[in-house]
């Protein structure tokens, strides 16, 4: 009723706008009379339009939708099988050398599992010292920004220490997410922190990282850099 009551006063409206436009413009009606237009055809062109359009929005939907389902899925599976290999790694252990000693000549099996055992016991060191070289990242990251009165010092130092375990690009993000931070308080101070985290990661990447890792993984530092 309501919805009745409002569209009456719009047509009424319309009448009389409509009306006032003829009074006007006399020749009006004798113009539009006059204008050859293909309504057919362009009721053809629009439903051709809407159809590919649609089939075409509607394949990109599902296509992305079944690319983000199927990476939601593997990333589930992936987390599940992990717990069940954490949980279950010495059974794991005994069945797998079971299998290799029952396949392979001792020797070869021998060799195979000390190899297994001097990749594990690297790949290990080399996560305690990627953890230590953040460490060392985000307190040198806090003094410089505590002795430059840079803004968010310990929140900035903290995020870049996490970032940095991410390999490559982990600086980067955690650059660019502390001058957001910073450019708020300080356009200056954002400047002067790209500045010195531009130092600060010349010196970690050239010096601190390759005496670090090179430690805990057994290779001299020329190398690891």
């Amino acid at each position: 009723v309501i919805c009745m009551n409002n569209i009456q006063p719009f047509l009424e409206k319309w009448k009389e706008q409509a009306m006032r436009l003829a009074a006007d413009y006399p020749n009006l009606e004798e113009l539009i009379r006059n204008i050859d237009i293909n309504w057919v055809s362009i009721s053809q062109n629009v439903v051709s339009f809407l159809s590919v359009g649609a089939g075409s929005v509607v394949k990109s939907t599902v296509s992305v939708a079944t690319t983000v389902v199927s990476v939601v899925v593997n990333i589930v599976l992936a987390l599940i099988f992990a717990i069940y290999v954490l949980t279950q790694k010495e059974k794991l252990s005994r069945q797998g050398k079971k299998l290799l000693y029952a396949y392979v000549k001792r020797e070869r099996a021998d060799w195979i599992l000390r190899i297994m055992r001097l990749s594990n016991k690297t790949f290990s060191n080399f996560v305690t010292g990627q953890f230590v070289e953040a460490c060392i990242l985000g307190l040198l990251c806090f003094i410089g920004m505590t002795i430059f009165r840079i803004p968010y010092a310990l929140t900035t130092s903290v995020l870049v220490g996490i970032t940095a375990l991410i390999p490559v690009f982990g600086a980067f993000i955690g650059s660019a997410i502390s001058f957001i931070l910073i450019v708020v308080i300080s356009p200056a101070k954002a400047l002067w922190f790209i500045v010195f985290i531009v130092i600060l990661q010349q010196i970690e990447g050239n010096l601190i990282y390759p005496k670090v890792v090179g430690n805990s993984v057994g290779l001299p530092a020329m190398w690891v850099m």
